[in-house]
C-alpha cells in the first residue's frame, strides 16, 4: 500500500504544481476574464507586436519578416531587437483560432509558463529519477521569486529548452556519445530562436559547466575517445549543420552590426549583477520582501537586480557543502556536487560587478557577447544551476539519512510559500484600456490616410507628453501608434527598438515635422511620400509656442486649481502661462495649455474660457484678428471675442467688438 500511494504522490505532484503555480502566477496577474496585461505599456506591448508581425507574415499579410512596417524606410529593423521566432507558432496558433492580438499574447505567456515548468520538470527526472525534486525544481524554474524583476522584459520567457541543453552536454560530456552533443547543439540553436539573449547566455553556462567537468573530473581520455576519422566527421558536420541553421537568424543581425557598432564595457557595467543582487528582491515577494529595503535606490539600475533565487536553492547549497564533509557520502558522490558547485560558483563568479571591476569583460572576447546591453537577464539560465545544486543535495540527503525523505515530501509545499507572489505589487495594465488607446489612434489615421502615399507618421498634438523627453509616456505613444498601424496594415515611421540609427531617436522624442525632416535627409527617403497623421483631424500648418499678455498688463494663465480656468494675473511668463498656437491649413488655429488641454468657451458657464478639452472640434477653434504686428483679437466659435473681466482677471468670450480689454501682445517664446 505504501508503494502505491508513493507512486501516486511521484505522480500526481507534479501535474499539482504546475496547475498551482499557472493560478498564482500568470492566471491571477491576468485576473478573471483575462483583463490585466503583464508589465507596462512599453516593452510588453512591443513583444506583443513582434509576436503579431510574426503572424502575419506566416499568414500573408506582410512580405518580409525582418522588414518589419515600422521606422520607414529603415530596413532589417527586426535585428534591432529579438525576435521571438522560436515560440511565434504558439503565439499564431492562438491567433488562427481566433483570439485577438493581445489575448493571443496573454496564452503565449501562459504557454510558456508551462513550458518551462514541464521542460526543466522531464529534464531532472531524467537525469535523477526523483519526481518530487524535479517539480519542486521545475516550479522555482517557471514560477519563482527571480522572474519578478524579469516581468516587464517578457522575451526571456522562452527558456524551456536550456535545461535539457545542460542535461545533454552533461550526457556527452560523460558518455560521449554523439548524439547528445548533437541533442545540445540543436536545442543550443533553437534558443537562440526562441531568444538571442538567453541563446547567449546559454553559450556562457555551457562554457562554464565544461570547465568545471575537466576542473573536477580531469578527464582527459575524453579527447581520445573522439580522435578517429569517423567521429571527427560527425563532429563537423553537426557543427557545421548548426552553424547553418544558426546563421539563417544571425546575418541579419551581423548586418546591423555593422552599423550599430559593438557596446562598450562601461555601458554594460551597470547591469551586471553584483553579490548584494543575489540577495536582493522585489517587494511583490510575499515572504521575503525584507531583501528589498537593502538595496532600494542603493545603485544604478537597481531595479534589474532582483536574482534572490528563494531560500531554499540556497538550503540546497549549505546542503551540498554539509554533504562534501559528511563521512556517509561516497568519493564519487562528493565530486559530482563538487561539480556542480564549481559549475555554480563561476557562473555567477565570472559575471558580477565588484567595485566597478568585473571578470565577464574577459567575456566581451567572444564573438556576439558585446552585442547585448542588459547582462542582469543571465540569472535566467544561472538559476538552472541552482536547481542543479538543489536537487541533488537533497536526492543524496534523503538516500543517505532517512528523516531526510520526509523532508522531501513537504518541499512542494514549501516551494509554493517560498515563492509567493503579491500580484498587486506588480505592474499591470488594464487590456480594454489600452485596446481603446489603440482603437483611437486607428480612428484618426483612418479617417486622414490616404493610400497614395508609401506610409505615415503620427505626429499628435493633443496626445503628445506635455513635458519633452518624459521618455516611458513617449514610448507607450509610438508603441500605440505602431500598433494601429499595425491593425490597418500601413508603413509607419514611428517605432520603438533596441537600438535607433541615425538621428531617428529625435523624432521619437518629439514627433515633430522638422525631425521627420532630418529623418527623411538621414534615409534618403522623400517627406512627401510620408503622410502626417495628428490626432486633430485637421491638417496644421503651423505650431508656435506663445504667451498671451493682456490690456492689463498681466500674462494669461491656466488656473490649475479652478476648473482650469484661463485668467490673466500672472507678472511672468512661465511653463503654466505657455500656449501652442496651432495654426490650421483652413485658416482656424486652436489654443493648447501647456497640460495638453485644448482651450474652449464654456457657452453653460458664461462664456468662461477654460483649457479642459481633449478633442479639437468646432467649439475648440478660433480665428484671430490681427491688430498690429505684437497684438491680436481671438474670436471664439459663438462670434464673440476674448475679454479679461478687470475686476476677477478671468477671460471670457463676450465682447461682440473689440475694445481695450479684447486686445492681447502675442508674444513668441
Amino acid at each position: 500500500m505504501g508503494k502505491i500511494l508513493n507512486k501516486i504522490l511521484q505522480f500526481s505532484i507534479p501535474l499539482l504544481l504546475l496547475l498551482i503555480g499557472l493560478y498564482l502566477v500568470p492566471l491571477k496577474i491576468f485576473g478573471p476574464g483575462l483583463t490585466n496585461m503583464l508589465g507596462d505599456l512599453g516593452d510588453a506591448r512591443f513583444n506583443n507586436y513582434i509576436l503579431e508581425h510574426g503572424y502575419k507574415f506566416l499568414h500573408g499579410d506582410v512580405k518580409s519578416f525582418w522588414n518589419v512596417p515600422m521606422m520607414y524606410p529603415y530596413k532589417n529593423v527586426i535585428a534591432l531587437s529579438d525576435n521571438l521566432l522560436g515560440t511565434m507558432p504558439v503565439y499564431a496558433l492562438f491567433r488562427s483560432i481566433g483570439y485577438d492580438r493581445e489575448t493571443s499574447f496573454q496564452c503565449w505567456i501562459i504557454c510558456l509558463f508551462a513550458l518551462n515548468f514541464i521542460f526543466c520538470y522531464w529534464a531532472l527526472s531524467k537525469w535523477t529519477k526523483n519526481n518530487i525534486l524535479s517539480a519542486t525544481a521545475a516550479y522555482i524554474f517557471a514560477f519563482g521569486i527571480y522572474n519578478i524583476g524579469h516581468f516587464d522584459h517578457v522575451q526571456v520567457f522562452p527558456k524551456f529548452i536550456a535545461p535539457f541543453v545542460l542535461y545533454w552536454c552533461w550526457q556527452f560530456l560523460s558518455q560521449q556519445k554523439l548524439k547528445y552533443f548533437l541533442f545540445a547543439a540543436l536545442g543550443l540553436v533553437f534558443q537562440f530562436y526562441c531568444g538571442i539573449y538567453l541563446g547567449f547566455f546559454l553559450i556562457y553556462a555551457l562554457l562554464f559547466l565544461i570547465i568545471a567537468y575537466f576542473l573536477v573530473y580531469r578527464d582527459w581520455d575524453f579527447f581520445l575517445a573522439f580522435w578517429n576519422r569517423k567521429k571527427i566527421a560527425w563532429l563537423i558536420a553537426i557543427i557545421g549543420l548548426s552553424t547553418i541553421l544558426l546563421s539563417f537568424l544571425m546575418l541579419p543581425y551581423l548586418g546591423i552590426t555593422k552599423t550599430t557598432g559593438l557596446r562598450q564595457f562601461a555601458s554594460i557595467l551597470s547591469t551586471l549583477p553584483r553579490p548584494v543582487s543575489y540577495f536582493f528582491t522585489h517587494i511583490a515577494s510575499d515572504n521575503w520582501y525584507v531583501f528589498t529595503q537593502h538595496s532600494q535606490f542603493a545603485f544604478p539600475d537597481w531595479w534589474t537586480h532582483f536574482h534572490f533565487v528563494g531560500g531554499l536553492p540556497w538550503i540546497g547549497i549549505l546542503i551540498s557543502i554539509f554533504l562534501l564533509f559528511s563521512p556517509k557520502i561516497q568519493k564519487d558522490s562528493k565530486r559530482f556536487i563538487t561539480f556542480l558547485l564549481l559549475a555554480l560558483f563561476l557562473n555567477i563568479a565570472f559575471c558580477l560587478n565588484i567595485g566597478g571591476y568585473s571578470l565577464y569583460k574577459l567575456m566581451l572576447i567572444i564573438p556576439g557577447f558585446s552585442s547585448m546591453r542588459s547582462i542582469d537577464r543571465i540569472v535566467n539560465i544561472q538559476i538552472i544551476f541552482f536547481l542543479f545544486v538543489f536537487v541533488f543535495a537533497f536526492n543524496k540527503l534523503q538516500q543517505t539519512y532517512k528523516l531526510a525523505k520526509w523532508l522531501v515530501f513537504l518541499l512542494p509545499l514549501l516551494v509554493i510559500i517560498d515563492n509567493s507572489i503579491n500580484v498587486g505589487e506588480l505592474k499591470r495594465f488594464n487590456k480594454a484600456e489600452s485596446q481603446s488607446i489603440v482603437k483611437e489612434i486607428e480612428t484618426h489615421i483612418f479617417s486622414q490616410y490616404k493610400p497614395e502615399y508609401a506610409a505615415i507618421a503620427y505626429m499628435p498634438i493633443i496626445s503628445k507628453p506635455a513635458e519633452p523627453f518624459q521618455h516611458n509616456k513617449t514610448i507607450e505613444l509610438n508603441i500605440s501608434a505602431m500598433l494601429a498601424a499595425q491593425t490597418l496594415n500601413i508603413p509607419i515611421v514611428n517605432a520603438y527598438t533596441g537600438y535607433y540609427p541615425g538621428n531617428y531617436i529625435s523624432f521619437f522624442d518629439n514627433l515633430d515635422q522638422k525631425n521627420l525632416f532630418e529623418w527623411c535627409n538621414f534615409t534618403k527617403c522623400k517627406i512627401d511620400d510620408i503622410q502626417q497623421i495628428n490626432d486633430i483631424s485637421e491638417k496644421v500648418e503651423k505650431i508656435q509656442l506663445v504667451f498671451l499678455k493682456a490690456s492689463n498688463g498681466k500674462f494669461v494663465s491656466v488656473d490649475m486649481e479652478n476648473q482650469n480656468l484661463l485668467k490673466a494675473n500672472k507678472d511672468h511668463c512661465l511653463s503654466w502661462e505657455c500656449f501652442s498656437l496651432i495654426k490650421l491649413k483652413n485658416g482656424q488655429c486652436g489654443l493648447m495649455s501647456s497640460e495638453n488641454k485644448l482651450v474652449a468657451a464654456e457657452m453653460e458657464s458664461k462664456n468662461a474660457i477654460k483649457a479642459d478639452k481633449t478633442e479639437m472640434k468646432l467649439w475648440e477653434t478660433f480665428t484671430i484678428q490681427k491688430i498690429d504686428d505684437q497684438h491680436i483679437a481671438i474670436r471664439a466659435m459663438n462670434g464673440m471675442f476674448f475679454s479679461v473681466d478687470n475686476n476677477t482677471t478671468q477671460l471670457f468670450a463676450s465682447a461682440s467688438s473689440i475694445g481695450k480689454n479684447e486686445i492681447f501682445e502675442l508674444i513668441y517664446k
